[in-house]
C-alpha cells in the first residue's frame, strides 16, 4: 500500500512538472513570436514612411493619400503646349490632390464640384476627393489647360506620409473693394486743334480690382487705368503713337492690348504681352480717321474683355473734328456673373458661352450715368460711343433726340438724321445732335429689356422751354 502511494505521488509530481514545462515553453514561444512580429512591423513602417534620406519627390510621387500636380511654366501661353504634369492621375476616394503653380501668372481650376480661386505663382491649392468618378477639369482663365483625375471607389489603406503639403492659398483671395470702376463720361482729353503731326506718348497701367457693379454686388474687374472703359485715347491722323503697357507685379494675369486703329499684326497684341511685373512699349502710326475699340487680347481674349478690358481710340482728321459744346464718352458692355445677389460674384463662363449676361451696362455700373451728364438748351452734343462686348452689340438710341450726324467710319462719310443705330461688339462710333428743349434725355440700348439689366443713362438738360418745338401743355 505504501509502495502504491509512493508511485502515485511520483506520477503526480511528474505530471505537474510536465504541465509547468509546457506552459513555460508556450510562453517563451509566444514572447519570441511577438518580438518577431514587432520587428516585422518596425521594418515595414520604415519602408512605408519616407525619411529625410528619401529620394526626391516628383509630381507622380504618392505621399500617402496626397498627390501632386504641377501647373507647368508657360501654361498661360496656348502656343507653348504646356498645362499640367501629370495631365491624368488615378487616385482613391479620400485622397487629396495638391496643385502647385510653377507658372508666372495665376491660374484657377474649375470643375462642376470644385473651384480653386486664383492660385498665385509659387503657391498651391489642395482638394480632397470624397466621391468616385472621373473629374475633367480646366483652368477657368486658360481653358486650353485640361486635366483629368480618375477617383476609384476602393482605397487600399496606406500610412500617411509625414511629408504633407499644406495649401498655401485659399480658394478666394482677400481683396479690398475699390468702390467703383465707373469712367466719368465727361473725363475726355481736349479736342485736336492742330494740323501738324507729332509723337504722342501714352502709358496704360493694367489694374485688376474688385469693385461694385450694382448696389452691394461686387465683381473682379480687369481694367486699363482702373476704369471701365479705359481712358479715351485721342490722336490725329498721321500722328505716331508710342504706347507703353504696364502690368504691375501685384496683378495675377498676363495681358496685352489690341487697338483696332493699328495697322499691324494683332493690332499691337503680338508685341505687348506682359506678365505681372513687366512692361512693353511699341509705336504705330494712326493712318485712318474714326473711332475704334481697343481691348485686351491675351488668352482667352473674351474672358479679358468680359472683365472690362476695353476702351476707345479716336483718330481725328487734321485740324480736328468740328467744334461742339459738350462731349461725352460712353461704352457699353455685358457682364457674366454667377448671380446678381449681394456680395462678391465670380465670372461665369457658362453664361458667357450661352450669351446670357446678368448685367448690361454703360461705363461699368448699372448707375454709371445717372447724374453726371449735364448740358444746356442750344448746345451741340457729341457722344463717343463704343461697345466692348464681348458678345452683344448695342442698338444705341437717345429717347427724345435724333442724331444729326453719325460717324461709323470716317467723319467725312457721316450719316444724317438717324434715330437708332446698331454698333457691333468691338466697334465704336460718333453721334452728334443739338439740344432744343430742356428735360431728361434717356440713353438706351433699344433692345429694351436690356434696360432691366442696367443699360440706361441720362443727360440732364437745363434751359428755357421752346414751345415752337415741344408743347408740354397744348
Amino acid at each position: 500500500m505504501v509502495r502504491y502511494g509512493l508511485i502515485l505521488s511520483i506520477v503526480l509530481v511528474a505530471s505537474i512538472a510536465a504541465i509547468l514545462l509546457t506552459q513555460f515553453s508556450f510562453t517563451a514561444l509566444y514572447n519570441q513570436t511577438l518580438a518577431e512580429l514587432r520587428d516585422i512591423k518596425s521594418s515595414l513602417s520604415k519602408q512605408m514612411v519616407p525619411t529625410e534620406k528619401a529620394s526626391p519627390i516628383t509630381e507622380k510621387t504618392i505621399l500617402g493619400r496626397e498627390y501632386k500636380v504641377i501647373i507647368e511654366k508657360d501654361s498661360w501661353n496656348p502656343d507653348a503646349g504646356k498645362s499640367y504634369s501629370p495631365k491624368e492621375i488615378k487616385i482613391k476616394v479620400g485622397d487629396t490632390v495638391t496643385f502647385i503653380n510653377e507658372d508666372s501668372v495665376a491660374h484657377d481650376l474649375k470643375h462642376n464640384t470644385f473651384y480653386s480661386g486664383f492660385i498665385m505663382p509659387g503657391k498651391s491649392w489642395s482638394y480632397t476627393f470624397k466621391e468616385a468618378g472621373t473629374y475633367d477639369y480646366i483652368c477657368a482663365s486658360h481653358p486650353w489647360m485640361v486635366g483629368k483625375i480618375i477617383v476609384e471607389d476602393t482605397h487600399i489603406s496606406q500610412q500617411t506620409s509625414s511629408l504633407q503639403t499644406t495649401s498655401l492659398v485659399q480658394p478666394s483671395q482677400t481683396i479690398q473693394p475699390l468702390g467703383k470702376v465707373v469712367k466719368d463720361p465727361s473725363d475726355i482729353p481736349p479736342p485736336i486743334d492742330r494740323t501738324e503731326n507729332k509723337l504722342v506718348k501714352l502709358t496704360l497701367i493694367i489694374k485688376e480690382v474688385v469693385a461694385e457693379i450694382d448696389d452691394g454686388v461686387y465683381f473682379e474687374f480687369w481694367t486699363f487705368n482702373g476704369t471701365v472703359p479705359g481712358p479715351l485715347i485721342r490722336v490725329m491722323e498721321g500722328d505716331t503713337v508710342e504706347l507703353t503697357l504696364v502690368n504691375p507685379s501685384s496683378n495675377k494675369m498676363a495681358h496685352n492690348i489690341d487697338l483696332h486703329a493699328v495697322n499691324g499684326p494683332g493690332g499691337g497684341a503680338t508685341v505687348t504681352l506682359v506678365k505681372p511685373g513687366e512692361s512693353k512699349t511699341f509705336r504705330f502710326k494712326a493712318l485712318n480717321t474714326g473711332a475704334y475699340i481697343y481691348h485686351c487680347a491675351a488668352p482667352l481674349p473674351p474672358d479679358h474683355i468680359a472683365r472690362g478690358m476695353y476702351g476707345v481710340i479716336l483718330v481725328e482728321p487734321k485740324g480736328g473734328l468740328p467744334k461742339v459744346d459738350k462731349e461725352f464718352y460712353v461704352v457699353q458692355g455685358e457682364w457674366y456673373l454667377t448671380s446678381n445677389e449681394k456680395g462678391l460674384q465670380n465670372f461665369d463662363r457658362d453664361k458667357a458661352l450661352q450669351e446670357h449676361p446678368v448685367y448690361i451696362t454703360f461705363n461699368g455700373h448699372v448707375k454709371a450715368l445717372t447724374d453726371n451728364m449735364k448740358a444746356k438748351v442750344g448746345e451741340r452734343v457729341r457722344i463717343i460711343f463704343g461697345v466692348g462686348g464681348p458678345n452683344i452689340g448695342s442698338n444705341f438710341h437717345v429717347i427724345g433726340e435724333i442724331f444729326d450726324k453719325v460717324y461709323l467710319g470716317s467723319p467725312s462719310t457721316y450719316i444724317a438724321n438717324e434715330e437708332t443705330v446698331y454698333v457691333a461688339p468691338g466697334a465704336a462710333g460718333i453721334f452728334e445732335f443739338k439740344l432744343d428743349v430742356p428735360g431728361k434725355y434717356t440713353l438706351v440700348d433699344h433692345a429694351l429689356y436690356r434696360i432691366l439689366k442696367g443699360a440706361i443713362g441720362y443727360i440732364n438738360v437745363t434751359g428755357s422751354p421752346n414751345e415752337e418745338i415741344f408743347y408740354p401743355q397744348p
